[in-house]
């Protein structure tokens, strides 16, 4: 999903920014707790965490926290 943001007007750009920064911000809470976090990828389930479920899903991708997240 490397599609390249589309011209938004400002108020839209800033609301677009307030959602990615939630998002990440979010995303680390869950790092520095120790919880994963799943999303979809390629089309498939994709579980980021070490506490990440084995079972739930056996053709799901697994990995480990990156070392930073993106905002």
């Amino acid at each position: 999903m490397n599609n390249p943001d589309p011209i938004l007007d400002p108020t839209h750009q800033q609301i677009l920014d307030c959602l990615r920064e939630a998002v990440a911000d979010e995303l680390e809470r869950k790092r520095r707790l120790g919880h994963y976090y799943v999303f979809w990828e390629n089309g498939k389930l994709v579980y980021i965490g070490d506490d990440a479920p084995k079972d739930e899903n056996p053709d799901a991708e697994r990995r480990p926290f990156p070392a930073a997240i993106a905002a």
